[in-house]
């Protein structure tokens, strides 16, 4: 710190004593040159220097004329580059504040997202809920148990819309009918691609299951928040686009983090779904915590563009 300090000093001093140098110089070298014409006796007989400070008035008028110009340009050049400091300076403290009001507003909206799925219920077929249930009693399920007992009795929503053997007849017929499964659907689930037919299994299980909404509104509304945040900073340091989107890349993981892998497989298959939702899934790689495993189908259910672990 001394050091920057003596340097700053030394700076100045040379400026001041360069100053004082260049006036003296200028002061004295007129009267040199009267001297050597007229004599010192006469040099301040202003009858005899008066052409004499025409001419050198005349000679040196273009140099100072041209040494106008260069400070005119230097302190043009100061200006803009005062200016430059100031904006970075301004959009430093825009985005600092930006930033420390975008963490206090994320980590409520995690907390939220954490309450409300403790606090999810549904109602499932009691073949799924028996197995995750001591007593046969209950008639709703909730937090990690719902998505648990979701997740299995949306991969046979899957099953039997692929007319799979592995589901026997009376399950089959209990899914048909709990969510108003027909040949014409099976028929028009077998005419889609391996994406389409993600979001209509999907649709069909969720349409039974709305209280999943909240949820993935919510979560979906955390990463829009996200991206958001992320546009707005890029806007302020445009040269700094890549650093930026690393940065809230990382905010998007740690919501990842807080989801179990249950949570996630619903929202990654409710993406294929809402198509809003899969372009912010693919923007931050949302669902890389998810193995290829984890899918229902390995080879069917595949995002293009998501990495998913194999």
């Amino acid at each position: 710190m001394r050091y920057l300090k003596y340097l700053f000093y030394m700076k100045y001093l040379v400026i001041i004593i360069f100053s004082v140098l260049l006036i003296t110089i200028a002061y004295c070298i007129p009267k040199f040159f009267i001297w050597n014409i007229l004599g010192y006796e006469n040099w301040n007989i202003y009858s005899e220097t008066g052409t004499i400070g025409d001419t050198f008035g005349g000679l040196s008028a273009p140099f100072i004329g041209i040494l106008n110009v260069i400070l005119l340009i230097w302190t043009l050049y100061q200006q803009i580059e005062f200016e430059k400091k100031q904006d970075i300076f301004n959009r430093n403290q825009i985005s600092n504040q930006k930033e420390e009001q975008f963490k206090s507003v994320f980590f409520q909206l995690i907390q939220r997202q954490h309450d409300m799925y403790k606090e999810i219920e549904g109602t499932f077929l009691s073949r799924f809920m028996r197995e995750y249930l001591s007593s046969s009693q209950h008639k709703t399920v909730s937090g990690i148990v719902y998505f648990k007992i979701a997740k299995h009795e949306l991969k046979t929503v899957f099953d039997v819309l692929e007319e799979k053997d592995s589901v026997d007849t009376d399950l089959r017929n209990l899914i048909k009918n709990r969510y108003n499964i027909t040949i014409e659907n099976i028929n028009e689930y077998n005419d889609k691609s391996n994406k389409e037919k993600m979001g209509y299994a999907y649709k069909c299980f969720f349409d039974k299951h709305y209280e999943l909404s909240n949820c993935h509104r919510h979560l979906y509304h955390i990463l829009e928040f996200i991206k958001d945040e992320e546009d707005a900073q890029i806007e302020l340091f445009k040269d700094k686009k890549e650093e930026i989107g690393k940065k809230y890349r990382r905010f998007a993981d740690l919501l990842q983090a807080t989801l179990t892998n249950d949570e996630l497989l619903l929202f990654y298959y409710n993406c294929a779904y809402f198509k809003k939702t899969e372009d912010l899934i693919l923007h931050f790689q949302f669902a890389e915590n998810l193995h290829k495993d984890n899918l229902f189908d390995k080879d069917r259910d595949n995002i293009y563009g998501l990495n998913i672990k194999d």
